[in-house]
């Protein structure tokens, strides 16, 4: 196997999050950073930095590749990649990525496996360098305090719901809300006194961070709070020079038209594939 097929271990921080050729694809895969910020995580690079695969212990991975690569040079890397899990003794569930890698790369490890793979989820990535708020939206942003933390693994549990269709009780992510209301990143929109919409932002990429936990209540829905919430993290964030990114999923033409409104742009799709047991013909 040549070094630049073959794969190596790297640590948080890593440079090869911060140079090209990934930096080219970053806004797209923001979250890489995060996964790999974890100590658990899985991190494994190409002796030439053009592929990066990374994943967080019992969940899906996230590859990315060089599109410039040639096919024999995309076909070195993914029996590289194929060969370096197996070693560890690592059975992946599935992938995230570009679609054209992710098919790729699905293609041959279901095939090497046994495993037939299925389309789980397209997103759509979005980058917002000018921001358009809604006008005439009732209340004004907070930062999330420690006390909130009730309040949101109530939002929590209705954006597990609205957002994966999973059931989980506000009591099941007590711990999970209290780490979000006392991380700073996390803000109320409030009305009258009350908060009424709840977003977050996921540090990641010194050049990006990607808001998520997206979350307005039914009751308060249809009155811009969420619109004027993204809107005002969004300014905050080019104010400082950093770009903010998000992912919606393709099928929910709502949130995409929302985003879309108050100034995203789409930056290109991502799939998440899972590799399943293969069916008798």
């Amino acid at each position: 196997m040549e070094r630049n097929e073959k794969l190596y271990d790297f640590e948080p921080g890593d440079s090869v999050l911060n140079q090209a050729p990934f930096t080219d694809d970053e806004a797209r895969y923001d979250l890489v950073h995060g996964i790999a910020s974890d100590p658990s995580s899985l991190r494994l690079k190409a002796g030439d930095h053009r592929l990066l695969f990374v994943r967080t212990p019992g969940r899906n991975g996230w590859l990315w590749m060089d599109s410039s690569l040639s096919q024999e040079e995309r076909e070195g890397r993914m029996l590289a990649l194929m060969e370096e899990t197996d070693r560890r003794g690592i059975e992946l569930g599935g992938v995230h990525g570009k679609p054209e890698t992710v098919v790729f790369f699905a293609e041959r490890y279901a095939q090497s496996h046994g495993l037939d793979h299925r389309s789980n989820m397209q997103l759509e990535s979005y980058v917002c360098r000018e921001v358009h708020p809604p006008s005439g939206v009732e209340g004004k942003a907070r930062v999330v305090l420690p006390d909130d933390a009730d309040v949101v693994a109530e939002y929590l549990s209705g954006f597990m719901r609205d957002a994966f269709g999973t059931e989980q009780s506000s009591e099941s992510l007590a711990e999970a809300a209290a780490d979000l209301a006392s991380s700073g990143n996390l803000y109320f929109w409030e009305a009258n006194g009350e908060p009424v919409a709840m977003a977050n932002m996921a540090p990641a990429s010194p050049r990006y961070r990607r808001i998520n936990e997206v979350y307005t209540p039914r009751e308060f829905r249809k009155k811009g709070y969420a619109s004027a919430l993204v809107s005002e993290i969004c300014l905050r964030l080019n104010a400082e020079g950093i770009t903010p990114v998000l992912y919606a999923d393709c099928d929910n033409p709502d949130s995409n038209g929302v985003y879309r409104k108050i100034g995203f742009k789409e930056n290109g799709r991502l799939l998440d594939t899972r590799f399943v047991e293969r069916t008798a013909e």
